[in-house]
């Protein structure tokens, strides 16, 4: 369990990695995170991404800093869910990533495009369900 983990955090740095390619080195980067079913944008920023944020703090070769930053928004429903879906709370059996239909999601996807069409943010991450919204 502990190398999937290392292999998730590798493959989402090599993505940040890429970010920072067709971004300005002098300017702050920011990466809209989207938190799993049941969180909030608080925890998974300051904890679930923090790995991340270590490594966001490094430094170029040159000295000069790399200037991430992470900002969270929560789910708009308010119970901390992207989506809903039948059998949710009742069978085990059931997940997000297999389920025909999700209710919610538009409203959803519409926050999300919303926040991205900001311009602020250079990427964008999630875990559980917000790693199915962020795909």
């Amino acid at each position: 369990a502990t190398e999937h983990k290392r292999d998730m955090l590798n493959n989402s740095f090599r993505r940040l990695l890429v970010v920072t390619a067709v971004t300005p080195t002098n300017a702050v980067r920011r990466i809209l995170c989207l938190h799993y079913s049941g969180g909030s944008a608080v925890p998974f920023v300051t904890r679930a991404a923090g790995p991340l944020r270590g490594a966001a703090a490094s430094k170029y070769r040159d000295g000069r800093g790399a200037f991430w930053e992470f900002e969270g928004i929560d789910a708009p429903n308010g119970d901390g869910v992207w989506w809903e879906y039948e059998g949710q709370w009742s069978d085990d059996s059931r997940r997000s990533f297999n389920v025909e239909r999700y209710e919610g999601a538009d409203e959803s996807i519409a926050v999300v495009e919303q926040q991205l069409s900001t311009g602020r943010f250079s990427g964008l991450m999630g875990l559980g369900q917000g790693a199915l919204l962020a795909a």
